[in-house]
């Protein structure tokens, strides 16, 4: 290894402050009031609202994620109101803050030009999967990941303390959201101990990283909700690798092959479709492209000077991300942790490509591959009606909106609902109270003592209305192909539901069959033709 050379040049920092506050912008717009139906938002926003209802994490509801973005969310709905856009504030920072490190950091190895046309890049392709711009544990906890990572390499630029332990509690806030980016922390940690010159501030390191700990912790444990804590992720890291493991990169290609992608399509639909593929291709190809052109680059035996070494300490980071996401290696959860690649990916065809030309002909691709995803979601974004909610004016294509507008009739706010087996979604949409301590039950993961101890709490304290639907096995076995199939047979709490209650609405949506159900004591009519065979325990199957 040989001496670092000078200090590089001085930090962007007020391009990089420009570069969020338009990514800010733009996804304010794209994103703070588009509904969508997904599995996994409600959790945090339905979790969100039971904390503001003094419920407590872990004690009162079950969780398989630490409990930040459940006190993120919590803040934002408590400090201004309890609307999907003011609930998305914390997936635009998150998406805009990201942008901006991609900026910064490949202004530290790269050119500004070149920086400038890669953070675009980024985000127009990360942007590009507009069903992935959602509340998720998993942007909340990439950009405090992220802040770790700037901070870190900031200090080993110019070591500060005070970079260091500010560092510690961004990677400590990171895993008090996504457990699993403790890999993080550790390397982190490995990074400081094995640089001689940075050796000394493993100390206020760790001192961010306890006084994070104590105060979430403390939290929890005032509020009795530190020990449940450790049993739910106890019960988490035996349940959950063999429900979701996929395989690396899983659901990057589409069903059909990329011939059946862009056949019989106009040029302006390839060009479409062409984005989007590589919206989904990109998070789990570039890992590889950057981890095999750093070993070519390695054993060339390039000089390793500052920018090398910097650029290794994001390799590091990378790796540490990459563990992150296990069991779950697929193409949707490789995009949360995609941006340290890009940087990457930028560093090493900056240094590959000499020529300007060379240069100048990559940027101009970049610009336009970005332009035209950029120019798509604003396009799709912009083609959807409104409609007024109780959480507020959203944007949603015409089978969602049915779905808003369906569970809207007859549930009103503070109604006890409960939602089975998975679209935690309905409970904020709605403004109900859930009466079970569980937001969703996976079919497949959960097993039959969760379902027991659902039913229990069904029978202690009977909802007036049951949010119901079967996945249907194509959906179920797209999104959890490691589940055992017969996880969609008839469970005990189907039986429950079956004997207790009577259907009373039903929507056609394009996912599934959705129901609504309610006790005989409040139904006003016997509609049983509303099901006829259909809610038999193989019924979507036909």
């Amino acid at each position: 290894m040989t001496q670092p050379e000078n200090k590089l040049k001085r930090p962007e920092w007020k391009l990089t402050a420009i570069v969020f506050g338009v990514a800010a912008a733009v996804l304010w717009w794209l994103a703070a009031r588009r509904f969508f139906l997904t599995l996994d938002e409600g959790i945090y926003l339905a979790g969100a609202e039971r904390i503001l209802h003094g419920q407590v994490p872990y004690r009162d509801f079950f969780v398989i994620t630490g409990p930040g973005s459940f006190w993120i969310h919590a803040a934002l709905l408590k400090l201004l109101g309890p609307t999907l856009a003011h609930a998305r504030l914390a997936l635009v920072m998150d998406l805009a803050f990201l942008t901006g490190a991609v900026y910064w950091l490949t202004t530290r190895l790269a050119r500004r030009s070149f920086a400038l046309g890669v953070a675009f890049f980024f985000f127009a392709f990360e942007t590009r999967p507009l069903f992935r711009l959602y509340s998720n544990h998993r942007w909340d906890s990439g950009a405090f990941a992220i802040l770790a990572v700037v901070l870190v390499f900031w200090g080993t630029e110019d070591p500060r303390a005070s970079s260091f332990f500010a560092a510690g509690l961004a990677a400590a806030a990171a895993a008090w959201i996504t457990p699993s980016m403790l890999a993080l922390v550790v390397v982190m940690g490995i990074w400081l101990a094995i640089n001689k010159e940075l050796r000394s501030k493993l100390l206020p390191y760790t001192l961010g990283l306890g006084l994070c700990s104590i105060a979430a912790g403390g939290v929890l444990f005032f509020q009795g909700g530190l020990v449940p804590m450790f049993h739910d992720l106890a019960w988490t890291s035996t349940h959950y690798p063999s429900a979701n493991r996929v395989l690396y990169g899983y659901g990057a290609i589409p069903s059909g092959g990329l011939a059946a992608l862009l056949a019989g399509a106009s040029l302006s639909q390839s060009l479409a479709r062409t984005t989007g593929l590589l919206s989904v291709l990109l998070p789990p190809l570039l890992p590889l492209a950057v981890y095999f052109a750093w070993l070519v680059r390695r054993w060339r035996g390039s000089d390793f000077d500052q920018r090398e070494k910097l650029a290794t300490l994001l390799l590091m980071a990378s790796f540490a991300m990459v563990i992150s996401t296990y069991p779950r290696w697929s193409a949707d959860q490789l995009l949360f942790i995609a941006p340290i690649f890009y940087v990457l990916a930028a560093y090493l065809l900056d240094r590959f490509l000499k020529p300007k030309a060379l240069r100048t002909a990559a940027f101009a691709c970049l610009l336009g591959l970005g332009v035209s995803a950029l120019a798509y979601s604003v396009l799709q974004v912009r083609s959807e009606p409104t409609l007024e909610t109780r959480v507020g004016r959203l944007r949603a294509v015409p089978a969602d909106q049915a779905l808003v507008e369906f569970v809207s009739r007859r549930i009103q706010p503070g109604d006890s609902l409960f939602v089975y087996p998975y679209l935690p979604i309905v409970y904020f949409l709605t403004g109900a109270r859930n009466p079970t301590r569980y937001s969703f039950l996976q079919p497949g993961m959960m097993g039959a003592h969760a379902d027991s101890n659902a039913i229990d709490d069904l029978r202690a304290h009977p909802p007036k209305w049951i949010f119901y639907f079967k996945i249907p096995p194509p959906t179920f076995q797209g999104i959890w192909p490691s589940a055992n199939p017969q996880a969609l047979e008839e469970t005990s709490i189907d039986q429950y539901i079956r004997a207790h209650y009577r259907p009373v609405d039903v929507l056609q949506h394009p996912v599934a069959e959705f129901y609504i159900l309610t006790r005989d004591e409040y139904q006003e009519e016997t509609p049983e033709k509303v099901f006829g065979e259909r809610l038999s325990p193989r019924g979507n199957r036909d």
